[in-house]
């Protein structure tokens, strides 16, 4: 499978149900963690044991800078306006994408000498990461 083929969308959020492709990206992560809890007694034989915490997930964006790009423009104001973004990962398999409301936690533009501008962006997912089918409309 081709990385290439895998495409960030993020929802309009002028128009609830309508997403939006983020252009021109070059790269793009998701990370999922959980926690654990300590769940040692006196009773545990001088091993630590554990009991399943909470789950977490963040994605990481960089794409090349295109300042009429409606997708990077309602990251923006997303992180402007201080409000969730609900995206979602389309492009890995018909039965096996992606769908999360997450909180910008940063966004920034880099404007090297010798290549293109580009944004790029980390997010921390607000709730659960939902494995879904292909959306009809991504």
């Amino acid at each position: 499978m081709n990385g290439k083929n895998v495409l960030i969308h993020v929802e309009d959020l002028d128009n609830p149900g309508t997403y939006l492709l983020v252009a021109k990206q070059k790269d793009g992560s998701i990370s999922r963690s959980k926690g654990t809890i300590d769940a040692t007694t006196k009773d545990s034989d001088g091993w630590e044991e554990s009991e399943h915490g909470l789950k977490s997930w963040s994605q990481s964006v960089e794409q090349g800078y295109r300042k009429d790009d409606v997708g990077y423009l309602t990251i923006e104001r997303a992180y402007n306006e201080g409000l969730d973004l609900n995206l979602r990962v389309v492009g890995l398999s018909d039965t096996h994408n992606y769908e999360g409301k997450a909180i910008i936690e940063t966004l920034d533009v880099s404007f090297p000498n010798n290549d293109i501008i580009s944004a790029s962006y980390s997010l921390k997912g607000n709730g659960p990461l939902a494995r879904v089918v292909k959306p009809a409309q991504a």
